[in-house]
C-alpha cells in the first residue's frame, strides 16, 4: 500500500535584527515561507506551490507581512491588534524608522537532497544494493552538516525523509528474502534432480550450448515420443514462423519426455513463446495435446495413462494441462507447474538419444 498525500512546510529564508512594529527596536527576526508539498509515506518528496511568506518577531512572537522589512515610518502593515510594546526611551516607537538590518543567507545541503532522492529510489525494485547504503551514508553526512552548521545550514528534513526511506527499504527487502528463503519459488525441485535435469534439458539453445539433439527422455520409448513430438510440432508451426520471420532452425522445439508405468509427461520449450498472441496460442496448445498423443500410438499407451503436456518459453511455463491419454482435449488447463512435478521419478540424469536412423 502507498501513503500519498500533501502538506504545508514552513521553512527560514533569512534572519536578522530588525525594529519590531509590535515591541520596538533591537529585536530579531525570521522571514519564514510555506510551501506545499507532495507527500509519500508522509515524507515530504516534491515542492508545490508557495502558500505564504511571513516574518515572525523573535521577541514578542508578532507575524508580519514581509514588507514589515521596508517599513520607515508611519502605520506598519499587519499590525497585530494587541497594543505595541513601547521602549521607554522612544516617545513613538511607530515612526522610529528601520534600522540596520542584518541578513544572514542560509546555505543548501547536497548531501541531504542526494539522500532522499536516494532513500526514494531504494524504495523502487532496482538497484538497491546500491542506493541503500549511498541513501544512508549521504543522509548521516547531511544530518551532521546541518548539526555543525550553526542553524545556517538546511537540509534536515530531507536528511531524515532519506534515512526514512532507506530503513524502509531495509525493512521491506529483508522480509522479502526471507519470506523467499522458506518459500522459494523452486521449492520441492531439490529432491526431485529428475524434473531439474529435464527443465534443464529444454532449455538449453542449440547456438549457447552447442546442443545438435532437441528431444530426449528417460529411457527409449520416452525419448522416440519426444523425438516424434519434436518433428510434429516443428512441420506444424513451419508456416506461422516462416511468416513471422522467425528461423527456429538454430531454435527448435525442444521436447523431453518423461514416461512411467502408468504415467507420460511430456515439456516442451516453444520458441518465441511470447510472440504468440492469446488466440494463437490457445491454438497451439490444442494442436500440441492432438500431437503429443499421435507422437505416442505407436507405444502402445493404454486409455487410462495420464497424460500431461507442459510449454514454455525463455522462462516460465506458459501452459500445463492434463488428462488421460484417451481424452481429446485436456479434462485440466492452466495448472501449477508444480503438480507436473509428480510425473518425474528420481533419475540420475536425463538420457538424450539420437534418431535410430542416424548414421555415423
Amino acid at each position: 500500500m502507498i501513503i500519498v498525500g500533501t502538506r504545508g512546510i514552513t521553512s527560514t529564508k533569512q534572519s536578522g535584527g530588525w525594529h519590531c512594529p509590535a515591541c520596538g527596536a533591537g529585536a530579531t527576526y525570521s522571514q519564514k515561507s510555506v510551501r506545499r508539498y507532495f507527500t509519500l509515506f508522509f515524507v515530504p518528496i516534491i515542492p508545490l506551490n508557495e502558500q505564504a511568506k511571513y516574518v515572525e518577531c523573535h521577541r514578542c512572537g508578532g507575524t508580519f507581512t514581509p514588507e514589515t522589512l521596508l517599513w520607515i515610518g508611519g502605520a506598519p502593515p499587519s499590525l497585530p491588534a494587541r497594543p505595541p510594546a513601547i521602549s521607554a526611551y522612544h516617545s513613538n516607537g511607530l515612526a522610529i524608522p528601520h534600522q540596520s538590518t542584518t541578513t544572514v543567507n542560509q546555505r543548501g545541503n547536497g548531501m541531504a537532497t542526494a539522500s532522499m532522492v536516494l532513500g526514494i529510489v531504494s524504495l523502487l525494485p532496482c538497484l538497491n544494493v546500491i542506493t541503500i547504503p549511498l541513501a544512508l551514508i549521504f543522509g548521516i553526512i547531511g544530518l551532521s552538516k546541518v548539526k555543525n552548521g550553526g542553524g545556517l545550514t538546511t537540509g534536515k528534513g530531507q536528511a531524515v525523509s532519506g534515512l526514512i526511506c532507506a530503513t524502509l527499504a531495509i525493512c521491506i527487502y529483508a522480509t522479502f528474502l526471507v519470506y523467499t528463503y522458506k518459500n522459494p519459488p523452486n521449492k520441492g525441485l531439490a529432491d526431485n534432480p529428475a524434473y531439474v535435469t529435464a527443465n534443464k534439458f529444454i532449455s538449453k539453445r542449440n547456438d549457447r550450448d552447442g546442443i545438435t539433439i532437441p528431444y530426449g527422455g528417460n529411457n527409449a520409448k520416452a525419448a522416440e515420443i519426444a523425438r516424434a513430438t519434436a518433428e510434429l510440432l516443428t512441420i506444424a508451426g513451419e508456416e506461422s514462423y516462416k511468416q513471422a520471420k522467425i528461423d527456429i532452425s538454430k531454435n527448435p522445439f525442444r521436447v523431453y519426455c518423461e514416461l512411467g508405468e502408468k504415467s507420460c509427461a511430456v515439456l516442451i520449450f516453444v520458441p518465441a513463446y511470447r510472440k504468440w498472441e492469446s488466440d494463437s496460442k490457445s491454438d497451439l496448445h490444442d494442436t500440441t495435446w492432438s500431437l503429443v498423443k499421435v507422437a505416442a500410438i505407436p507405444q502402445n499407451l493404454s486409455d487410462d495413462t495420464a497424460l500431461a503436456v507442459a510449454m514454455k518459453g525463455d522462462l516460465i511455463y506458459g501452459s500445463v494441462s492434463f488428462g488421460n491419454f484417451a481424452d481429446e482435449k485436456p479434462t485440466r488447463q492452466n495448472a501449477s507447474e508444480d503438480e507436473i512435478k509428480q510425473f518425474f521419478a528420481d533419475h540420475a540424469a536425463v538420457k538424450e538419444h539420437k534418431e535410430a536412423d542416424k548414421t555415423p
